[in-house]
Order: structure tokens, then sequence, then C-alpha cells
């Protein structure tokens, strides 16, 4: 609890220099969505649930118009975060402890991504889970969420099919990964790792909103 007389402690100055650049926006209602500056971002994880599972690796890439701009990326793997919880999330990502042991912590990965995404949208599949995950470790370090609005490729697909979400099972639905890649003539490879994934969500965000500004969605005010 806090008394009425006690000051907020302020967060650390890594976060409010990130604050400071989200505070200038570039943009408005009336920008094209081409215009936007993106960053496509996939987080794997030992688990589904933010409160207690842990960032294993974090990838990203800035989109601009239709191009994936590969020389603009960023990759980072953290050091040791699997419990015993994590040992099947390990069998899935492919990255085993004694690889994570080099990597970096959890709260320095949080805030050189902070210098790379500050300015932009983000975007991922599902991405509320990844928001989570990101938000959790910032509270951990003394800092309010992240501030860049989003971009949901799952949210696009169904504004696209201009219907609900599918009702079929996980495995088989089109809105996971996978199959929206195949739909979208995306190749899918090295599923299930930051990178892959990453690279993967780009492609699909650039083919969903070419696929929208046919019907008109062109602006900001659209989405």
């Amino acid at each position: 609890m806090r008394w009425p007389w006690q000051k907020r402690t302020p967060p650390p100055e890594r976060y409010r220099r990130y604050q400071e650049q989200m505070s200038m926006k570039t943009w408005s209602p009336s920008t094209l969505i081409a215009d936007l500056p993106i960053v496509v971002l996939d987080a794997e994880t030992t688990g589904m649930d933010p409160r207690k599972d842990r960032l294993i690796s974090l990838s990203a890439v800035v989109v601009r118009g239709r191009e994936v701009l590969l020389n603009r990326s960023f990759d980072a793997l953290v050091r040791n975060p699997y419990g015993q919880e994590g040992r099947t999330a390990a069998q899935v990502h492919g990255i085993l402890a004694s690889e994570s042991a080099r990597g970096e912590d959890e709260v320095e990965v949080i805030f050189h991504f902070l210098e790379f995404i500050q300015g932009h949208w983000l975007a991922g599949h599902f991405i509320g889970h990844d928001i989570g995950i990101l938000d959790a470790i910032l509270q951990k370090a003394g800092c309010p969420p992240l501030q860049n609005r989003v971009l949901d490729t799952a949210t696009l697909y169904r504004r696209w099919q201009q219907g609900p979400l599918p009702s079929e099972t996980p495995e088989n639905t089109p809105i996971s990964l996978d199959p929206l890649c195949r739909e979208l003539n995306v190749p899918v490879q090295d599923r299930h790792t930051a990178a892959g994934d990453t690279l993967m969500t780009a492609l699909v965000l650039i083919r969903l909103l070419g696929k929208l500004e046919k019907r008109g969605i062109l602006r900001v005010k659209d989405l």
C-alpha cells in the first residue's frame, strides 16, 4: 500500500528515454498504413501465462510499406529462463538450458528492445501474449507497460474474412500461423523459433495489409 504522502518512484532513465520518444507521435488517423513504421515481433516463452512463465528468446524486424527490412532486426536470448516447467518449452523451441546460459538478463533484453521499438507500432500473431510477457518483465524492472500501438495479424485476418474467427480446433484452424502462412503463400520455415516466426509473421502482415487495402482499409482511422 502507498500512503498519500509517499511519492511514486519514477521509472529507470532508460524507460524514460523510451517514454519521451513515444510521446513524439509521428502518425495521425489520416496516416496511410503503408507509411507506418512497424516492428513485427515474436517472443518464445516457457508457457502461455505471463504471470508465471518466462521469456526464452525475442526477435523483431522492421516493416515499412511492403518491405521487410532485414538489416533492421533484433534478436536476443535470455539467460537461464528454464525451471522444471520449462522442459517442454525447451523441446518445442530447441533452445537448451546450456545454450541459454550464454544469454542476457531479461531486464537487459527488455531495455535494449525499448531502444529498438521506440517510435514504432508493434505487430505480431496473437500479440497479446507477447505483450503480456514483456509487460511482466517491465513491471519487475519498476516500469510502466509498453506504450506502442499494436496490430494483431489474427485480428487483421478476421477483418479480411469479414467474420468471426473460425471455430475449428487449434490444430486445424486457419487462424494459427502455419495454415495462415499456407493460405497466403508464405513459406513456413524455422517454426517455433523467434527469428523464424517473426519473419513469417512479417510476410503475413504485408500480405494481409495488401488485401485490406483493396477493400478500402488504407489509413490508421480505417483499422
